[in-house]
Parts: C-alpha cells; structure tokens; sequence
C-alpha cells in the first residue's frame, strides 16, 4: 500500500471585494460520482483544502447556493500548493413543476439538475459539462434551481416504480432575477420491439 502525497489549495471567498464567511468551497473531480472534497471558510474569507492530485473543478457556495463562483478547473501534481480567489455572484432562482407526459399529474421527488459547457482555460483541454448540484422536487413536484446566467440544460428524471423510469431534458436561457420553467413533462423511454 502507497499513500500518494497530498495536494494543497488555499484562497478565499469574496463578494463585491468583500471576505465570505462560513461559505462552502467544493473540489469535484471531473468525473461525475468521484469523491469530493469540502471545506467552508473561515471568518476572514480563508480556506484551505488538502486533495490528492488529479484535474479539478473548485467552486463556492454561499447562503445555500444563492450565491456562486463560476468553477474553476485545476490540474494538480502531487505536492503541489494552488491559491486562488473565488468571487461570489448572484444566482438565478430557476423554479418549475415536474410532471408525467401522460397523466399531467405533478411526479413527487423527481431528480433535478442543470448542466452546462464550460472551457477549462488549460491549453489543449477540451470544454467540460459542468454539473449544478442536483435538487429533489417536493411531493407536488415543485422544484426550485440556483444557477449562475447563462445558457444551461435542465433535467429530470424518476423511477416511478421497478421497470418504470422517465426523463426530460430542456435548454433555457438563464437571466435575470428568476425564470419559471413552469412545467418538466417526464417522457417515458420508447419501448423496443
């Protein structure tokens, strides 16, 4: 058994120039479902954040994602000491109701989320999908998203029961104070003969 040696990033969370205490910074792997690493900063705005090397995206949250960075995407060796700054926005407020296609009835605790290209900034790295933070509607099917401006895919999903799934996928333009999605109407998949 080998410990690989650990990474490092530090920085801070501003908003309009101004230190953010208590938000939330994440490290997401660039694979979906991997590990992530968390911390939440300190009265002055501070973190710090011990990883293992690999490509990163790193963003902040603060006032339970009302506030956002845009993520930034790393590559780290082992070893390695990163700072950065993450400046807090306003996000979007992004509301709707799932729905069955079928019955237009609202679909209790439906999966939610949002994504969207991003570029890296790293020269010869492709563009990436980057992933909000996946939400559950309420038992009437309402759902509510904070998503930073921008052109974003909106999805749902839910297994109504074993054998029975459905899904829907809707690009939205992404401005302003708030966007009402209205209704998600979960499709089921064409059943092959």
């Amino acid at each position: 058994l080998v410990a690989v040696p650990k990474s490092f990033l530090k920085g801070q969370v501003l908003r309009d120039g101004q230190p953010v205490e208590n938000a939330k910074v994440i490290c997401r792997s660039r694979f979906y479902g991997e590990k992530e690493y968390r911390t939440n900063t300190n009265a002055n705005g501070e973190f710090e954040i011990a990883f293992h090397p690999g490509k990163w995206f790193v963003y902040a949250l603060a006032e339970n994602g009302r506030w956002q960075s845009e993520p930034k995407f790393i590559a780290v060796v082992p070893e390695q000491t990163l700072s950065m700054t993450l400046d807090l926005q306003r996000a979007v407020e992004v509301k709707g109701v799932v729905k069955d296609a079928e019955t237009k009835n609202p679909v209790p605790f439906a999966e939610v989320y949002a994504d969207r290209q991003i570029q890296v900034g790293i020269e010869g790295e492709p563009p990436e999908w980057w992933r909000s933070r996946e939400v559950k509607a309420d038992e009437h099917g309402n759902f509510t998203l904070f998503l930073l401006p921008g052109k974003w895919n909106v999805s749902a999903w839910a297994s109504y029961s074993p054998g029975h799934f459905a899904d829907t996928s809707r690009e939205i333009e992404v401005k302003g104070e708030s966007v009402d999605l209205s209704d998600l109407f979960l499709q089921s998949p064409k059943k092959l003969t």
